[in-house]
Protein backbone atom coordinates (compact mmCIF):
# COMPACT_ATOMS: atom_id res chain seq x y z
CA UNK A 1 0.00 0.00 0.00
CA UNK A 2 2.65 2.53 0.75
CA UNK A 3 4.19 1.97 -2.90
CA UNK A 4 0.32 2.23 -4.31
CA UNK A 5 0.25 5.90 -2.17
CA UNK A 6 2.80 7.43 -3.38
CA UNK A 7 2.04 7.39 -6.43
CA UNK A 8 2.34 6.31 -10.51
CA UNK A 9 -1.59 5.41 -10.43
CA UNK A 10 -4.47 8.19 -9.29
CA UNK A 11 -6.67 6.18 -8.31
CA UNK A 12 -4.51 4.39 -6.07
CA UNK A 13 -3.94 7.38 -4.40
CA UNK A 14 -5.89 8.35 -1.12
CA UNK A 15 -9.23 9.94 -1.55
CA UNK A 16 -7.96 13.77 0.16
CA UNK A 17 -5.00 13.85 -2.37
CA UNK A 18 -7.26 13.09 -5.28
CA UNK A 19 -9.86 15.69 -3.52
CA UNK A 20 -6.73 18.30 -3.57
CA UNK A 21 -5.72 17.44 -7.17
CA UNK A 22 -9.49 17.75 -8.46
CA UNK A 23 -9.39 21.69 -7.10
CA UNK A 24 -6.67 22.61 -9.40
CA UNK A 25 -8.15 23.96 -13.07
CA UNK A 26 -5.72 23.47 -16.01
CA UNK A 27 -4.84 27.25 -16.21
CA UNK A 28 -4.19 29.05 -12.97
CA UNK A 29 -6.34 31.69 -14.85
CA UNK A 30 -9.81 30.06 -14.32
CA UNK A 31 -9.50 30.10 -10.68
CA UNK A 32 -10.56 26.76 -8.32
CA UNK A 33 -12.79 24.54 -9.32
CA UNK A 34 -15.71 25.60 -7.15
CA UNK A 35 -17.60 22.50 -7.54
CA UNK A 36 -14.24 20.14 -6.49
CA UNK A 37 -13.46 22.49 -3.51
CA UNK A 38 -16.74 21.66 -2.26
CA UNK A 39 -16.38 18.40 -1.99
CA UNK A 40 -12.76 18.97 -0.52
CA UNK A 41 -14.76 21.09 2.34
CA UNK A 42 -17.53 18.57 3.05
CA UNK A 43 -14.70 15.72 3.51
CA UNK A 44 -12.50 17.73 5.50
CA UNK A 45 -15.04 18.85 7.58
CA UNK A 46 -16.79 14.90 7.40
CA UNK A 47 -13.67 13.35 8.23
CA UNK A 48 -11.45 15.83 10.44
CA UNK A 49 -8.99 13.07 11.65
CA UNK A 50 -7.81 13.82 7.60
CA UNK A 51 -7.39 17.55 8.30
CA UNK A 52 -3.91 17.21 9.33
CA UNK A 53 -2.80 15.54 6.09
CA UNK A 54 -4.87 17.67 3.81
CA UNK A 55 -2.92 20.76 4.90
CA UNK A 56 0.36 19.26 4.47
CA UNK A 57 -0.27 17.62 0.66
CA UNK A 58 -1.39 21.63 0.05
CA UNK A 59 1.89 22.89 1.94
CA UNK A 60 4.21 20.66 -0.16
CA UNK A 61 1.76 21.31 -3.61
CA UNK A 62 2.18 24.84 -2.90
CA UNK A 63 5.94 25.06 -2.05
CA UNK A 64 6.75 23.19 -5.10
CA UNK A 65 5.02 25.93 -6.76
CA UNK A 66 7.22 28.23 -4.94
CA UNK A 67 10.07 27.11 -6.11
CA UNK A 68 8.71 27.43 -9.85
CA UNK A 69 7.09 30.70 -9.65
CA UNK A 70 4.56 29.30 -10.36
CA UNK A 71 2.16 32.60 -8.83
CA UNK A 72 -0.99 31.67 -10.54
CA UNK A 73 -1.37 27.98 -8.95
CA UNK A 74 0.78 29.48 -5.41
CA UNK A 75 -2.81 31.81 -4.92
CA UNK A 76 -4.99 29.14 -5.89
CA UNK A 77 -3.38 27.02 -2.84
CA UNK A 78 -3.28 29.94 -0.39
CA UNK A 79 -7.14 30.61 -0.86
CA UNK A 80 -7.62 26.69 -0.68
CA UNK A 81 -6.08 26.69 2.51
CA UNK A 82 -7.83 29.76 3.38
CA UNK A 83 -11.42 28.48 2.52
CA UNK A 84 -10.35 25.29 4.81
CA UNK A 85 -9.43 27.25 7.63
CA UNK A 86 -12.46 29.58 7.61
CA UNK A 87 -15.14 26.54 7.27
CA UNK A 88 -13.37 24.04 9.39
CA UNK A 89 -12.43 26.05 12.47
CA UNK A 90 -14.29 24.23 14.91
CA UNK A 91 -12.52 21.23 13.99
CA UNK A 92 -10.15 19.29 16.64
CA UNK A 93 -8.00 18.50 14.26
CA UNK A 94 -7.50 22.42 13.36
CA UNK A 95 -4.55 22.78 15.69
CA UNK A 96 -2.55 20.92 12.89
CA UNK A 97 -3.74 22.27 9.58
CA UNK A 98 -2.81 25.28 11.28
CA UNK A 99 0.81 24.12 11.40
CA UNK A 100 1.08 23.54 7.67
CA UNK A 101 -0.98 27.23 7.20
CA UNK A 102 1.76 29.01 9.16
CA UNK A 103 4.45 27.20 7.57
CA UNK A 104 2.94 27.69 4.02
CA UNK A 105 2.64 31.77 5.24
CA UNK A 106 6.62 31.56 6.77
CA UNK A 107 7.68 30.39 3.43
CA UNK A 108 5.90 32.91 1.27
CA UNK A 109 7.40 35.93 3.78
CA UNK A 110 10.78 33.94 2.99
CA UNK A 111 11.13 34.53 -1.00
CA UNK A 112 10.97 38.28 -0.95
CA UNK A 113 8.63 38.67 -3.58
CA UNK A 114 6.66 41.76 -3.19
CA UNK A 115 3.42 39.58 -4.52
CA UNK A 116 4.09 36.11 -2.49
CA UNK A 117 4.79 38.81 0.73
CA UNK A 118 1.57 40.36 0.06
CA UNK A 119 -0.29 37.58 -0.40
CA UNK A 120 0.77 36.26 2.93
CA UNK A 121 0.46 38.90 4.90
CA UNK A 122 -3.75 38.87 3.34
CA UNK A 123 -4.15 35.56 3.97
CA UNK A 124 -2.34 35.78 7.93
CA UNK A 125 -4.85 38.72 8.32
CA UNK A 126 -7.20 36.32 7.48
CA UNK A 127 -6.33 33.66 9.89
CA UNK A 128 -5.96 36.46 12.27
CA UNK A 129 -9.83 37.17 12.62
CA UNK A 130 -10.97 33.50 12.57
CA UNK A 131 -11.93 32.80 16.44
CA UNK A 132 -10.44 29.42 16.99
CA UNK A 133 -12.49 26.78 19.63
CA UNK A 134 -9.42 24.93 20.29
CA UNK A 135 -6.90 26.33 22.11
CA UNK A 136 -2.75 25.87 21.31
CA UNK A 137 -0.68 25.36 23.74
CA UNK A 138 2.65 25.73 21.49
CA UNK A 139 2.30 28.32 18.79
CA UNK A 140 4.87 30.80 18.46
CA UNK A 141 4.91 33.63 16.10
CA UNK A 142 8.07 35.19 17.03
CA UNK A 143 8.76 34.64 13.03
CA UNK A 144 5.91 36.67 12.31
CA UNK A 145 6.63 39.65 14.30
CA UNK A 146 10.02 39.85 13.49
CA UNK A 147 9.43 39.62 9.69
CA UNK A 148 6.29 42.09 9.53
CA UNK A 149 8.09 44.52 11.86
CA UNK A 150 10.20 44.44 8.85
CA UNK A 151 7.95 44.73 6.41
CA UNK A 152 7.20 47.48 7.90
CA UNK A 153 11.05 49.22 6.96
CA UNK A 154 10.74 48.45 3.33
CA UNK A 155 12.68 50.59 1.19
CA UNK A 156 11.58 49.54 -2.15
CA UNK A 157 12.41 52.29 -5.01
CA UNK A 158 8.99 52.33 -6.59
CA UNK A 159 6.82 53.99 -4.19
CA UNK A 160 3.56 52.36 -4.89
CA UNK A 161 4.96 49.19 -4.06
CA UNK A 162 6.81 50.37 -0.93
CA UNK A 163 3.72 51.43 0.73
CA UNK A 164 1.90 48.14 -0.12
CA UNK A 165 4.78 46.06 1.74
CA UNK A 166 4.81 48.79 4.53
CA UNK A 167 0.73 48.58 4.80
CA UNK A 168 0.94 45.12 4.89
CA UNK A 169 3.72 44.95 8.12
CA UNK A 170 1.17 46.80 9.72
CA UNK A 171 -1.73 44.67 8.75
CA UNK A 172 0.34 41.56 9.93
CA UNK A 173 1.26 43.22 13.16
CA UNK A 174 -2.15 44.03 13.73
CA UNK A 175 -3.13 40.51 13.24
CA UNK A 176 -0.64 38.89 15.45
CA UNK A 177 -2.05 41.42 18.01
CA UNK A 178 -5.31 40.41 17.62
CA UNK A 179 -4.70 36.80 17.61
CA UNK A 180 -2.66 36.67 21.00
CA UNK A 181 -3.82 39.63 23.26
CA UNK A 182 -7.29 37.91 23.89
CA UNK A 183 -5.78 34.51 24.68
CA UNK A 184 -3.51 33.35 27.53
CA UNK A 185 -2.19 30.35 26.08
CA UNK A 186 -0.99 32.37 23.37
CA UNK A 187 2.48 34.24 23.10
CA UNK A 188 2.77 37.14 25.50
CA UNK A 189 2.80 39.61 22.90
CA UNK A 190 3.80 42.25 25.92
CA UNK A 191 6.98 40.82 25.92
CA UNK A 192 9.88 43.54 25.99
CA UNK A 193 11.51 42.17 22.81
CA UNK A 194 8.33 41.63 20.97
CA UNK A 195 7.14 45.66 21.83
CA UNK A 196 10.83 47.11 20.60
CA UNK A 197 9.73 45.71 17.33
CA UNK A 198 6.14 46.38 17.15
CA UNK A 199 6.11 49.85 18.69
CA UNK A 200 8.91 51.22 16.54
CA UNK A 201 7.80 49.83 13.06
CA UNK A 202 4.25 52.12 13.74
CA UNK A 203 5.70 54.78 15.09
CA UNK A 204 8.39 55.07 12.24
CA UNK A 205 5.38 54.86 9.51
CA UNK A 206 3.57 57.56 11.43
CA UNK A 207 6.33 60.03 11.28
CA UNK A 208 7.22 58.85 7.97
CA UNK A 209 3.84 59.53 6.78
CA UNK A 210 3.31 62.65 8.75
CA UNK A 211 6.64 63.70 6.88
CA UNK A 212 5.47 63.09 3.70
CA UNK A 213 2.08 65.18 3.80
CA UNK A 214 3.57 67.91 4.97
CA UNK A 215 5.79 68.08 1.91
CA UNK A 216 3.17 67.39 -0.18
CA UNK A 217 1.16 70.08 1.24
CA UNK A 218 3.80 72.63 0.98
CA UNK A 219 3.72 71.47 -2.71
CA UNK A 220 0.01 72.63 -2.86
CA UNK A 221 -0.37 76.43 -4.29
CA UNK A 222 -3.45 76.63 -2.08
CA UNK A 223 -2.27 79.51 -0.09
CA UNK A 224 -2.17 76.98 3.30
CA UNK A 225 -1.06 78.60 6.11
CA UNK A 226 1.65 76.79 8.74
CA UNK A 227 -1.33 76.25 11.49
CA UNK A 228 -3.67 74.64 9.15
CA UNK A 229 -1.04 72.86 7.59
CA UNK A 230 -0.59 71.45 11.30
CA UNK A 231 -3.76 71.27 11.67
CA UNK A 232 -4.35 69.18 8.26
CA UNK A 233 -1.77 66.86 9.12
CA UNK A 234 -3.19 66.18 12.78
CA UNK A 235 -6.42 65.56 10.36
CA UNK A 236 -5.08 62.81 9.04
CA UNK A 237 -2.66 61.52 11.88
CA UNK A 238 -6.20 61.65 14.36
CA UNK A 239 -9.28 61.29 12.28
CA UNK A 240 -11.93 60.61 15.34
CA UNK A 241 -10.47 62.92 17.38
CA UNK A 242 -9.78 66.26 15.53
CA UNK A 243 -12.98 66.84 13.38
CA UNK A 244 -14.59 69.35 15.47
CA UNK A 245 -11.13 71.02 15.58
CA UNK A 246 -11.17 70.91 11.57
CA UNK A 247 -14.56 72.67 11.73
CA UNK A 248 -13.97 75.27 13.68
CA UNK A 249 -10.97 76.03 11.68
CA UNK A 250 -12.66 76.35 9.19
CA UNK A 251 -10.95 73.44 7.14
CA UNK A 252 -13.33 70.53 6.35
CA UNK A 253 -11.43 67.21 7.10
CA UNK A 254 -13.01 65.37 3.81
CA UNK A 255 -11.53 67.89 1.56
CA UNK A 256 -8.06 68.18 3.16
CA UNK A 257 -7.50 64.17 2.41
CA UNK A 258 -8.91 65.13 -1.02
CA UNK A 259 -6.25 67.92 -1.04
CA UNK A 260 -3.35 65.70 -0.06
CA UNK A 261 -4.23 62.52 -1.35
CA UNK A 262 -4.39 61.99 -4.91
CA UNK A 263 -7.25 60.32 -6.75
CA UNK A 264 -5.71 56.73 -6.69
CA UNK A 265 -4.84 56.92 -2.85
CA UNK A 266 -6.64 55.07 -0.49
CA UNK A 267 -6.03 57.47 2.56
CA UNK A 268 -7.41 54.16 4.89
CA UNK A 269 -5.16 51.58 3.46
CA UNK A 270 -2.03 54.66 4.11
CA UNK A 271 1.07 53.42 6.17
CA UNK A 272 0.12 56.24 8.20
CA UNK A 273 -3.78 55.48 8.90
CA UNK A 274 -3.27 51.91 9.33
CA UNK A 275 -0.23 52.28 11.78
CA UNK A 276 -2.34 54.83 13.58
CA UNK A 277 -5.31 52.05 14.08
CA UNK A 278 -3.17 50.00 15.00
CA UNK A 279 -1.42 51.82 17.82
CA UNK A 280 -5.13 52.50 19.36
CA UNK A 281 -5.92 48.95 18.98
CA UNK A 282 -3.05 47.77 20.84
CA UNK A 283 -2.92 50.35 23.34
CA UNK A 284 -6.52 49.42 24.13
CA UNK A 285 -6.03 46.25 24.70
CA UNK A 286 -3.13 46.96 27.29
CA UNK A 287 -3.89 46.87 30.97
CA UNK A 288 -1.95 48.35 33.50
CA UNK A 289 0.20 45.62 33.97
CA UNK A 290 1.41 46.09 30.61
CA UNK A 291 1.27 49.60 30.30
CA UNK A 292 5.12 50.14 31.10
CA UNK A 293 5.65 47.58 28.60
CA UNK A 294 4.02 49.87 25.32
CA UNK A 295 5.17 52.85 26.39
CA UNK A 296 8.43 52.76 27.00
CA UNK A 297 9.67 51.84 23.84
CA UNK A 298 7.50 54.87 22.82
CA UNK A 299 9.71 57.07 24.70
CA UNK A 300 13.04 54.89 23.58
CA UNK A 301 11.86 56.51 19.72
CA UNK A 302 11.76 59.64 20.36
CA UNK A 303 15.18 59.93 22.14
CA UNK A 304 16.72 57.77 19.14
CA UNK A 305 15.19 59.87 16.50
CA UNK A 306 15.31 63.34 18.40
CA UNK A 307 11.26 63.36 18.41
CA UNK A 308 11.50 65.80 21.31
CA UNK A 309 12.50 68.93 19.14
CA UNK A 310 10.14 71.34 17.41
CA UNK A 311 8.46 74.56 18.97
CA UNK A 312 6.27 72.36 19.39
CA UNK A 313 6.77 69.17 18.90
CA UNK A 314 3.92 68.01 16.71
CA UNK A 315 4.65 64.21 16.24
CA UNK A 316 5.40 63.72 19.23
CA UNK A 317 2.36 65.90 20.99
CA UNK A 318 0.09 64.10 18.11
CA UNK A 319 1.44 60.52 19.81
CA UNK A 320 0.98 61.12 23.16
CA UNK A 321 -2.55 62.27 22.55
CA UNK A 322 -3.48 59.12 20.59
CA UNK A 323 -2.18 57.25 23.42
CA UNK A 324 -4.30 59.07 26.36
CA UNK A 325 -7.44 58.85 24.31
CA UNK A 326 -6.66 55.37 23.94
CA UNK A 327 -5.71 53.78 26.98
CA UNK A 328 -8.79 52.86 29.80
CA UNK A 329 -9.38 56.14 31.67
CA UNK A 330 -8.05 54.66 35.51
CA UNK A 331 -4.28 54.34 33.78
CA UNK A 332 -4.17 58.32 31.99
CA UNK A 333 -1.67 58.97 35.47
CA UNK A 334 0.26 56.21 34.79
CA UNK A 335 1.01 58.06 31.43
CA UNK A 336 1.67 61.48 33.41
CA UNK A 337 3.98 59.79 35.80
CA UNK A 338 5.98 57.80 32.93
CA UNK A 339 6.31 61.01 30.65
CA UNK A 340 7.62 62.87 34.08
CA UNK A 341 10.00 59.85 35.09
CA UNK A 342 11.47 60.37 31.29
CA UNK A 343 12.13 63.78 32.18
CA UNK A 344 14.14 63.20 35.17
CA UNK A 345 16.37 61.27 32.76
CA UNK A 346 16.65 63.68 30.49
CA UNK A 347 17.08 66.58 33.83
CA UNK A 348 20.64 67.47 32.12
CA UNK A 349 20.33 67.18 28.99
CA UNK A 350 19.46 70.07 26.49
CA UNK A 351 16.84 72.30 27.08
CA UNK A 352 14.97 71.52 23.92
CA UNK A 353 14.90 68.28 25.05
CA UNK A 354 13.26 69.23 28.04
CA UNK A 355 11.05 71.43 26.22
CA UNK A 356 9.97 68.95 24.06
CA UNK A 357 9.09 66.47 27.03
CA UNK A 358 7.21 69.12 29.09
CA UNK A 359 5.75 70.32 25.85
CA UNK A 360 3.72 66.94 25.53
CA UNK A 361 3.60 66.57 29.36
CA UNK A 362 1.61 70.10 29.11
CA UNK A 363 -0.84 68.51 26.40
CA UNK A 364 -1.86 65.54 28.17
CA UNK A 365 -2.56 66.82 31.74
CA UNK A 366 -5.44 68.28 29.90
CA UNK A 367 -6.70 64.89 28.64
CA UNK A 368 -6.24 62.93 32.15
CA UNK A 369 -9.77 62.32 33.79
CA UNK A 370 -10.35 63.47 37.44
CA UNK A 371 -9.74 60.39 38.94
CA UNK A 372 -7.77 60.75 42.22
CA UNK A 373 -4.27 59.50 42.10
CA UNK A 374 -3.54 59.04 45.32
CA UNK A 375 -0.18 59.08 46.65
CA UNK A 376 1.91 59.49 43.79
CA UNK A 377 -0.25 62.95 43.82
CA UNK A 378 3.00 65.05 45.50
CA UNK A 379 5.29 62.84 43.69
CA UNK A 380 4.39 64.03 40.50
CA UNK A 381 4.54 67.99 41.98
CA UNK A 382 7.87 67.22 43.98
CA UNK A 383 9.31 66.23 40.54
CA UNK A 384 8.06 69.38 38.77
CA UNK A 385 9.19 71.64 41.05
CA UNK A 386 12.37 70.03 41.50
CA UNK A 387 12.78 70.56 37.66
CA UNK A 388 11.95 73.83 37.94
CA UNK A 389 14.69 74.51 41.08
CA UNK A 390 17.29 72.84 38.66
CA UNK A 391 15.64 74.81 35.51
CA UNK A 392 16.53 78.15 37.46
CA UNK A 393 19.99 76.83 38.59
CA UNK A 394 20.93 76.03 34.97
CA UNK A 395 19.61 79.74 33.89
CA UNK A 396 22.18 81.47 35.98
CA UNK A 397 24.80 79.53 35.07
CA UNK A 398 24.23 79.94 31.69
CA UNK A 399 25.75 82.54 29.27
CA UNK A 400 23.57 81.63 25.99
CA UNK A 401 21.16 84.49 25.78
CA UNK A 402 19.50 82.51 23.51
CA UNK A 403 19.67 79.36 25.99
CA UNK A 404 18.32 81.46 28.54
CA UNK A 405 15.14 82.34 26.73
CA UNK A 406 14.36 78.31 26.32
CA UNK A 407 14.88 78.28 30.16
CA UNK A 408 12.19 80.53 30.71
CA UNK A 409 9.93 78.94 27.95
CA UNK A 410 10.76 75.66 30.01
CA UNK A 411 9.78 76.87 33.20
CA UNK A 412 6.80 78.74 31.90
CA UNK A 413 5.64 75.16 30.44
CA UNK A 414 6.21 73.71 33.94
CA UNK A 415 4.27 76.09 35.92
CA UNK A 416 1.44 75.72 33.33
CA UNK A 417 1.49 72.46 33.45
CA UNK A 418 1.30 72.45 37.86
CA UNK A 419 -1.62 74.88 37.49
CA UNK A 420 -3.71 72.93 34.26
CA UNK A 421 -2.91 69.43 36.36
CA UNK A 422 -4.57 71.14 39.73
CA UNK A 423 -7.44 72.14 37.79
CA UNK A 424 -8.18 68.41 37.55
CA UNK A 425 -7.89 67.52 41.12
CA UNK A 426 -10.61 67.53 43.89
CA UNK A 427 -10.39 70.76 45.77
CA UNK A 428 -9.16 69.00 48.82
CA UNK A 429 -5.89 67.78 46.70
CA UNK A 430 -5.65 71.63 45.38
CA UNK A 431 -5.09 72.88 48.71
CA UNK A 432 -2.84 69.97 49.75
CA UNK A 433 -1.05 71.12 46.41
CA UNK A 434 -0.86 74.38 47.33
CA UNK A 435 0.96 73.53 51.07
CA UNK A 436 3.26 71.67 49.14
CA UNK A 437 4.32 74.34 47.38
CA UNK A 438 4.77 76.81 50.01
CA UNK A 439 6.92 74.47 51.96
CA UNK A 440 9.15 74.92 49.12
CA UNK A 441 9.70 77.90 49.16
CA UNK A 442 12.64 79.53 50.30
CA UNK A 443 12.51 81.53 53.06
CA UNK A 444 14.89 84.33 52.30
CA UNK A 445 15.93 85.47 48.84
CA UNK A 446 19.53 86.13 49.58
CA UNK A 447 21.37 84.83 46.30
CA UNK A 448 20.12 86.51 42.93
CA UNK A 449 19.40 82.72 41.82
CA UNK A 450 17.43 81.79 44.91
CA UNK A 451 15.48 85.26 44.34
CA UNK A 452 14.34 84.63 41.41
CA UNK A 453 13.01 80.85 42.19
CA UNK A 454 11.15 83.01 44.98
CA UNK A 455 9.13 84.36 42.63
CA UNK A 456 8.91 82.09 40.14
CA UNK A 457 6.99 79.67 43.32
CA UNK A 458 5.17 81.94 43.99
CA UNK A 459 3.96 82.35 40.22
CA UNK A 460 3.59 78.40 40.70
CA UNK A 461 1.63 78.35 44.26
CA UNK A 462 -0.95 81.49 42.17
CA UNK A 463 -1.43 79.41 38.76
CA UNK A 464 -2.84 76.66 41.25
CA UNK A 465 -4.47 78.64 43.77
CA UNK A 466 -6.49 80.46 40.52
CA UNK A 467 -7.80 76.95 40.23
CA UNK A 468 -9.27 76.47 43.21
CA UNK A 469 -13.13 77.24 43.74
CA UNK A 470 -13.07 78.53 47.41
CA UNK A 471 -16.63 76.69 49.88
CA UNK A 472 -14.93 77.29 53.79
CA UNK A 473 -12.26 79.72 54.11
CA UNK A 474 -11.39 77.71 57.23
CA UNK A 475 -10.17 74.87 55.05
CA UNK A 476 -7.75 76.82 52.82
CA UNK A 477 -6.25 79.73 55.31
CA UNK A 478 -4.98 77.03 57.86
CA UNK A 479 -2.26 77.89 60.09
CA UNK A 480 0.05 76.01 58.19
CA UNK A 481 -0.95 78.37 55.23
CA UNK A 482 -1.43 81.48 56.56
CA UNK A 483 1.18 81.53 57.83
CA UNK A 484 4.15 81.38 55.21
CA UNK A 485 1.59 83.08 52.67
CA UNK A 486 2.02 86.20 55.60
CA UNK A 487 5.43 86.24 55.55
CA UNK A 488 5.88 86.21 51.40
CA UNK A 489 3.10 89.31 51.82
CA UNK A 490 6.07 90.72 53.74
CA UNK A 491 9.05 90.12 51.31
CA UNK A 492 11.53 93.17 50.31
CA UNK A 493 10.51 92.13 46.27
CA UNK A 494 7.65 93.91 45.40
CA UNK A 495 7.11 91.26 42.77
CA UNK A 496 7.29 88.56 45.23
CA UNK A 497 4.33 90.77 47.72
CA UNK A 498 2.31 91.60 44.05
CA UNK A 499 2.18 87.88 43.36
Amino acid sequence: MDILGCGCCKACQPRYKRLVDSIYPAYPEMGLVKSNMQKLTFYAISHPEKLDRIGDYLANKLSRDIYRLRIGFVRLSVEAMDSLLAACHGSPSLNLFVESFLKVIQKLLETQQPDFEIMATDSFVGFANIQEDTPSYHRRYDFFISKFSSLCHNCHPANSIKSKLRGAGIKGLRGVVRKTVSDDLQANIWEKQHMEKIIPSLLFNMHDGMSRIKVRCLVLQDNISQKNLNLRILIILQWNLLNDAASHSGIDSIDARRNIFSSDENADEMPLSLADSCLRELIGKASFGNMKGVLQPVLNHFDNHRLWFGCPPTFAIACFEIIMYSIQAQYSYFVIQLVINHLDLHSDDDVDIRLGIATVLSRIVLIATNTSIGPTLLEIFNSMLRHLRQSVDMQFNSTDSLSDDTERQYQETLINTMGDFANNLPDYQKVEIMLFIIGKVPTHGGRQAESFLLKVLVRTLLKVATKYRTGHLATVLSPSFLEPLLRLALNDDSCVRLL
